[in-house]
This record gives C-alpha cells, structure tokens and sequence, in this order.
C-alpha cells in the first residue's frame, strides 16, 4: 500500500509455507492437503472419516505424521518417497529400515525411490496416482509433506543479509542494526557449534521469540541453546538433537541399531565434528538423551573411538 512504517527494532518473523504438489491432474482436484493449520488438520480428519484408502507423500516430518494419522484411523494406507529412505539428510539405510518396519507394523506399504507423476481425478477428487516408475496407486485423498519454501521475498532489494534464511548473529540480529529475525525463517548462529542453520521446530521458535524480545528491549542476551525436535513416530519416539547432518562432509557418525520395546528397535546415530559431539538422532528409547544434550551443549572432547562408542550406549 505504500505506507511507511517507523521503527525501533523490526522483527522478520514470516515462516515458510509448505510446498505444494505440482504435477498433472492436481488442478482442481479436492482432497489433496498439505499440514500447516488447525484448519488443515480438521479438514484432514473429515475427509479421513469418508476415505478408505489414503497416500502419504515426501520423506520429511510432515510426511510421516500425515502417514501416521492416516493409519491411526485404519485406512489402507501407502507411503511414497523419492528418497531411499525416510530423513535422508539425517538417517542412514539402517536407520531408514528401522522406521518403514515401524511403519510396516501398522500396514502402511512403504515405497522408495519414487513420485508422483499424475494425479488421475475421479468426480473432482483423487481416483488413483501414475507414478514414475510406473504404478497405480488407489488413494481417495493425498497428504503432501515435500518441505517448505521460506517467505524471504518480502526482503528482496534490502541490504539484509539472505541465504538459505534471514542470516542473523547469536542475538538474532541481522546485519542490518536493528532488524531481527526469529523462528523458521532465522538462519542463527549456534554457539554451541559454532556455524549458522535452520530449524522449522515450535520450541526453536519459541525460545528465539524469547531472546529477541529482550534484544530488541534493548538487553543484549546471546541465543544459547541446544536445538531439540521430539515428536511420536508410530507408537515410538524420535529425537534429533543439534546438528544431525548425515550429508555434511564435515561431521563423522556412528550409530547403534538394537532390540527395543513393543516388537520394534532402537535406533541412535550420533554426529561428531573435531571429536566433539554436535548432534544425535534417537528412534524409540529416549534414555541418555538428556545427557547427550548436555555433552552437546558442554562441546567435552571425545578423543578416543572408545569414548564415542561409551556415548553411543549411554543411557
């Protein structure tokens, strides 16, 4: 509108917002949903109550919850991923079967390394999906986790410094004085690692929410916290903890793979740069993770291949 707005301090909190599917057929079909609002997930579960049967697609977080709703409610439910398997960047092939074998307990089919190629409508909504491998896949709805776009446009042709995110300090202050960033769209410097990334978690959020605030007051309180995403995966937990970059050259891992409770594994990967550990994924058992929190957060070296591996079983 052309309105100029002064400011003290100005916080860019503007999100991502998530990616659509984009190929033939989905122009004008209902039923196909991504999960970002309260109003997406009541309308989620409508149309699961009149469904029979149901597709997941994407390897992210969305795409598990959505395939996890799907089977709660007992619909015939397949999982599709372009991956090899699910988290990518984070989990390994070992780590990845641990997760579909979760997956498979609840009849959820679970098929990697392809995507959809089409959309075949029925009536305006989904009849069945053409992959590009070649299957048919039946599904009376599509829930769609491919990750998320974040909203930087509205800083194009400012001096803010711009990368993956908002790239701002351990305050969460941006290059420019004055100007903060917060939540999804900050890509803030951990402290505790030492190097500059995102994450789409509410805690993180929250806890930047926080510290901006009493920056932007005029305190001066730094971001001092080890980033933490907990969620139930099926009828167990996952945790990843700090930086869990399974493609970052940079970091050396080892993991654990083990029998767990109610019929399913454990599973732990930790991540390690200069023998200090940086991050750790945990499916099931949670025990030892406050504790791996806390060696994160300290950054204790671990010289010895003996040490790493006591605090790979830590619990």
């Amino acid at each position: 509108r052309g309105q100029r707005l002064p400011y003290d301090a100005l916080l860019v909190a503007t999100g991502g917002w998530a990616n659509p599917l984009q190929c033939q057929g989905v122009q004008g079909c209902r039923h196909i949903y991504n999960f970002v609002t309260l109003d997406d997930t009541k309308t989620i579960i409508e149309r699961m109550l009149e469904s029979r049967t149901a597709l997941a697609f994407g390897g992210s977080f969305i795409s598990y919850e959505l395939c996890d709703g799907f089977a709660a409610r007992k619909l015939d439910t397949t999982w599709l991923m372009r991956g090899p398997y699910w988290l990518r960047n984070c989990l390994d092939f070992q780590g990845g079967e641990v997760v579909d074998n979760i997956a498979k307990k609840f009849g959820v089919e679970v098929i990697h390394g392809d995507e959809i190629e089409s959309v075949v409508p029925k009536n305006g909504v989904p009849g069945y999906v053409k992959t590009k491998k070649g299957r048919e896949i039946q599904t009376d709805m599509i829930g769609v986790g491919l990750g998320i776009t974040l909203n930087t446009s509205i800083l194009a042709n400012t001096p803010i410094n711009v990368r993956h995110g908002v790239v701002v300090n351990e305050y969460l202050e941006t290059n420019v004085p004055g100007v903060y960033a917060a939540g999804d769209i900050a890509e803030f410097y951990d402290m505790t690692v030492n190097e500059h990334h995102t994450m789409g978690t509410w805690d993180n959020a929250l806890a930047h929410g926080r510290i901006a605030a009493i920056n932007m007051a005029g305190g001066h309180q730094p971001y001092l916290d080890v980033p933490t995403y907990t969620s139930p995966l099926f009828d167990v937990n996952i945790a990843v903890v700090g930086t869990a970059e399974s493609n970052n050259p940079e970091l050396q891992s080892i993991s654990l793979r083990e029998p767990g409770e109610k019929g399913n594994e454990n599973y732990r990967k930790l991540f390690f740069r200069d023998n200090k550990l940086v991050g750790v994924l945990m499916i099931g058992s949670p025990k030892g993770r406050k504790k791996l929190v806390d060696i994160v957060k300290n950054q204790q070296p671990l010289e010895t291949a003996v040490e790493r591996e006591a605090v790979l079983t830590l619990k």
